[in-house]
């Protein structure tokens, strides 16, 4: 009886569901807290903060110009200090 009709807006990305706002909140959140605790807190599902998160590192992996990097280190100790 009743149809949804989606339209694209010049403040959502397309097929994401939220507002580029709501997306960079999210972001924030999520880089201050476990994506569970910012779900919790954005009443959203986490699978839904894994994907905007996904999309948003993805893109800014792809934009990289690693071309020259040489070498990559990475200390050992510095890992256990942080818990990783």
């Amino acid at each position: 009886m009743y149809q949804v009709t989606q339209v694209p807006v010049k403040w959502a990305r397309p097929l994401s569901h939220f507002t580029l706002l709501f997306e960079a909140w999210a972001m924030w959140l999520m880089a201050e807290m476990p994506v569970n605790a910012a779900a919790r807190e954005l009443r959203e599902h986490d699978t839904r903060m894994w994907r905007i998160f996904h999309h948003y590192v993805n893109k800014a992996m792809a934009d990289l110009d690693l071309s020259k990097v040489k070498r990559i280190a990475s200390s050992e100790i510095l890992l256990m200090a942080e818990g990783l």
